[in-house]
C-alpha cells in the first residue's frame, strides 16, 4: 500500500479528501504536516489558534506535525522550512504527498513541481470535482464551521457559519461554493474518523486588512470567527 503525508489545513477539504482515500483503502495516510504562522499563533490563513487546532489533531488517526512559518518569512523562506518537513517524511519511507486542491491549476503545478525536486508525488482525491456536487457532499459528511470570510467576496455575517445546506444556499453565485478561490476557510470539528468531536466555543468576530497584492496602495478586509 501506498503510504503518504497530508497537508491538513485544519479545514473541510483536507478533512473530506483524507475521508475519500480511506475509503478507498488504496493509500495509507500515516502523518499530517500544518502550517502555522509562528509571531501569530495561528493556522496560515484559517486564523485558528493553535491551541485549538492541537485539540484537533489529538483526535486524529494519523501522526501531526506543525510546520511554524515567521510572519515575515520570504517564499524562500518558506520552501526551505517545508523542504525540511517534506524531507523527514520522505526518510520515513512516505512517497507520496496528499493535497485537498480542486481546481487551481497553477497551484497543482507549483506543488508538483516543489515536490518532484524531492522525489515525491502528489495525490489529489478532490480534483476536478464538480464544485456544486462537491459541497454538497463535504457538508453532508463532515462537520464544519467557517472561520475566514474575504470580505471583497462575502458579507461578515458568513463568518461563523456551519458550513452547510443553510450557508451554500445562501451564497452569491460568484463565490465557489468550496470557496476554492480563497472567499472562506473553514475549521473541521467532526468527522467519522475522528476519536471525538473537537469542542469548541465562539469568540470575537475579528476584522483584519491585508495589502490587496493585485492593487498597490489598496487594502482587502478578512473577517475572522475566533474559537476558543
Amino acid at each position: 500500500m501506498k503510504k503518504a503525508f497530508i497537508n491538513w489545513s485544519s479545514g473541510k477539504d483536507a478533512a473530506f479528501a483524507y475521508q475519500q482515500l480511506r475509503k478507498q483503502g488504496k493509500i495509507s495516510v500515516e502523518e499530517s504536516l500544518t502550517t502555522v504562522t509562528k509571531n501569530l499563533d495561528r493556522v496560515t490563513m484559517h486564523g485558528l489558534k493553535v491551541s485549538v487546532l492541537e485539540r484537533q489533531l489529538k483526535v486524529l488517526p494519523f501522526n501531526a506535525h506543525v510546520a511554524e512559518i515567521p510572519e515575515d518569512a520570504s517564499m524562500q523562506d518558506y520552501e526551505n522550512i517545508m523542504a525540511s518537513h517534506c524531507e523527514l517524511f520522505k526518510g520515513k519511507g512516505l512517497d507520496y504527498a496528499v493535497f485537498g486542491d480542486i481546481f487551481l491549476e497553477d497551484l497543482k503545478a507549483y506543488r508538483d513541481k516543489r515536490l518532484s525536486k524531492m522525489a515525491l508525488e502528489g495525490i489529489y482525491p478532490l480534483w476536478k470535482r464538480n464544485s456544486s456536487e462537491l459541497a454538497r457532499e463535504i457538508s453532508e459528511a463532515v462537520k464544519t464551521v467557517v472561520v475566514c470570510v474575504n470580505g471583497e467576496k462575502l458579507d461578515r455575517d458568513f463568518c461563523g457559519q456551519e458550513y452547510n445546506e443553510y450557508f451554500l444556499k445562501q451564497l452569491p453565485k460568484n463565490v465557489d461554493p468550496c470557496g476554492e478561490n480563497g472567499e472562506f476557510h473553514t475549521f473541521c470539528y467532526h468527522a467519522e474518523y475522528f476519536k471525538q468531536p473537537v469542542a469548541f466555543e465562539k469568540g470575537a468576530l475579528v476584522e483584519r486588512s491585508y495589502p490587496n497584492p493585485s492593487e498597490e496602495g489598496k487594502e482587502i478586509k478578512f473577517y475572522f470567527q475566533d474559537l476558543l
